[in-house]
Parts: structure tokens; C-alpha cells; sequence
């Protein structure tokens, strides 16, 4: 287990490289949270249908965007580039599963983004929109929990059309 943590901080390292991604990145899902929340309110306007408000399509806007960039279906092109490569003949060498390898580097990638990404555009978007804070703990405990079966999902997913290269 040791062995994949390794491997998650060590895609979390590589990812600080790139700092100017940060502030594209950022700037761009703010830009895209903005866009959406301007379709939104021409859409919606000031009231609200079937009991959904504006400031609730805001929130579902921004969580959207946030939540997309965590989502672990890129992992195909990490497979793709390594048959290109050929490196992936030396993945399949060392004395781990290959899975949970790409898993562990797909995490510390989502770690790295929920970081650097995902918290300075929650906090940009929240004093510029606002967010609806959960009704109840359980209402965000069964969120944190949805957010961890759909990441589980996006890899395995994403491992699927990586498999199709073989």
C-alpha cells in the first residue's frame, strides 16, 4: 500500500510543475461557472420552477464544474501515451497491479486539482454567487459519499476504454 501512496504523491509533485495551469484552470471554471449561471438566470429569472430557485441552480452550477474536474476519467490517455511510448512494458514489469497503479496516479492528480484548483474556485465563486449550504450533515455526508462512489465509477469507466488499446 506503501508502494501507492508513493505513487499518488508523486503525480501530486509532478502536477506543481505547472503552476500557470493553476490560474488557467481556475480562471477557466470560473469563467464556465459564469456562463452557466448567466443561462440560468435567463432561464429561471428571479423565480423559480418547481420549487427550484435560482440560488440553487448557482450551487448545482459550481458544483458541476468543480466536481468534473476531480473526475478520474482521463485515465485512458495516461494508458494511451504509455503504448505510444512504450512504457507501459515497464509498468507491467514492476510488482504492482497495474490498476491500482493508475489508480493511485489518477488520485494524487484529483488531489492535486482539489487543492490547487477546485478550493480557490469554490472560494472565488462563493463570495461572487453564493452556494446553498446542505439542509443537514446527512444531506453532506451523503454527498462526500456520492462524490466517492462517482470517482470509484469515472476510473473504472475511464480503465474500460483504456482497456480497448489492448
Amino acid at each position: 500500500m506503501k508502494a501507492y501512496a508513493a505513487f499518488s504523491i508523486k503525480s501530486f509533485s509532478t502536477n506543481l510543475a505547472y503552476r500557470s495551469e493553476v490560474w488557467l484552470r481556475t480562471v477557466g471554471n470560473f469563467i464556465t461557472i459564469f456562463i452557466q449561471v448567466a443561462i440560468w438566470k435567463a432561464v429561471i429569472g428571479k423565480g423559480s420552477i418547481d420549487g427550484i430557485g435560482i440560488q440553487d441552480m448557482i450551487t448545482y452550477s459550481i458544483l458541476n464544474t468543480l466536481i468534473y474536474s476531480l473526475l478520474l476519467t482521463n485515465v485512458y490517455r495516461t494508458v494511451d501515451e504509455r503504448l505510444r511510448t512504450g512504457g507501459i512494458a515497464i509498468d507491467l514489469i514492476k510488482p504492482l497491479r497495474y490498476p491500482l497503479y493508475l489508480l493511485a496516479d489518477r488520485l494524487g492528480n484529483s488531489l492535486y486539482q482539489f487543492v490547487f484548483t477546485v478550493i480557490p474556485t469554490l472560494l472565488i465563486t462563493w463570495i461572487y454567487f453564493g452556494i446553498t449550504q446542505p439542509y443537514s450533515l446527512h444531506h453532506l455526508l451523503a454527498f462526500l459519499l456520492s462524490i466517492s462512489i462517482s470517482l470509484t465509477i469515472s476510473f473504472a469507466l475511464g480503465y474500460l476504454v483504456a482497456l480497448i488499446g489492448f
